[in-house]
């Protein structure tokens, strides 16, 4: 039996989660030409790699992205799991701040898709291992429930 690698794929709504945006924004790229290829289009919907979409932020909008699986206690406010994470990094190469995307587990135990917005007690390296192990600088973190 032959197995094939699918790749994940995404549509207009995963390609503005990928990339923070609305999906309004995303479909007025698409429509200007700023965006991708896509690998298909059904139903007049436009369909890429996740891959493509993550290349494009990294390439044309000097987005550093990257998957992610890890849990972060946030005690009170309970606890994240990220799934993405994007930053920018600044003109010395240093990344200050940093988007989580993923998963938020509320203090009442609801689970709702959530972004934190931390920055940094001391600025690391542009590498995925230095932005998930980086400290927030107390009081400028956020967590908050974005809409799926």
């Amino acid at each position: 039996m032959t197995y094939h690698h699918i790749p994940k794929l995404a549509g207009v709504t995963e390609a503005a989660a990928i990339l923070g945006w609305d999906r309004r924004k995303v479909a007025t790229y698409w429509g200007r030409g700023k965006l991708p290829e896509p690998i298909q289009i059904l139903s007049a919907t436009p369909v890429w790699t996740e891959e493509q979409i993550i290349k494009y932020a990294k390439e044309e909008l000097g987005m550093t992205m990257f998957m992610a699986e890890k849990r972060i206690e946030l005690f009170e406010d309970g606890e994240f799991e990220a799934k993405r994470v994007t930053c920018e990094p600044s003109e010395d190469g240093l990344v200050y701040r940093a988007q989580y995307h993923g998963w938020w587990t509320r203090p009442d135990g609801q689970r709702v898709r959530g972004e934190i917005n931390a920055q940094f007690i001391e600025p690391v390296q542009d590498d995925a291992d230095a932005v998930l192990n980086a400290g927030w600088e107390p009081g400028l973190w956020t967590v908050e429930e974005v809409a799926e």
